[in-house]
């Protein structure tokens, strides 16, 4: 298991990496079972996997000069935080005005002033509107209801993938009125 000091360590050579291929550290995680160190990188307009080569590449050389996991064997996976992606920090939701998120909160809807009867116990609700968000909570449009969320009740938040009009929704699929 990695502490606290190791991984704020990590993230700091991530972001040395990133900084050298000007790219941003979106998030960085340890996953013990599967010994996974996962590094999600990005920038405005997006990144390509030459991006993620660059920045696994400096930074697996940063990590194997450094004593931080000396002593564990992992797997350096460094990629995009993808269409869907989670939503930690409050930068993160600030990024994703504007968008769909799916999201599940440690307390129901009413504790958060919701006046819907019928979503007062609702802890989880997906394709939501993200109105706003500023570095303590976010704002979500529930059914022309706007809610204020601290972001210590989210237990989990990400971003909804939505095809724009006019795109496949499928292999081999033409959308509506489209041949």
């Amino acid at each position: 298991m990695i502490d606290s000091e190791s991984m704020a360590k990590i993230e700091a050579l991530a972001e040395q990496a990133a900084a050298q291929n000007s790219v941003q550290i979106y998030d960085v995680e340890f996953i013990p079972h599967g010994r996974i160190l996962r590094v999600s990188i990005d920038r405005d307009g997006g990144v390509g996997i030459e991006d993620c080569a660059n920045v696994s590449r400096d930074l697996g050389t940063a990590l194997d000069e450094s004593p931080v996991l000396e002593d564990i064997n992992y797997n350096l996976e460094v990629s995009s935080p993808g269409l869907e992606r989670k939503l930690k920090r409050p930068w993160h939701f600030q990024k994703a005005v504007g968008k769909k998120i799916q999201v599940r909160l440690s307390e129901a809807l009413a504790q958060f002033g919701i006046q819907n009867e019928r979503l007062k116990a609702t802890k989880q609700l997906s394709e939501v509107a993200l109105v706003a968000a500023d570095e303590k909570s976010a704002q979500l449009e529930i059914e022309k209801e706007v809610v204020h969320i601290p972001f210590e009740s989210f237990e989990k938040a990400q971003v909804v993938f939505e095809l724009s009009k006019g795109e496949k929704k499928g292999p081999g699929k033409q959308p509506k009125g489209k041949k």
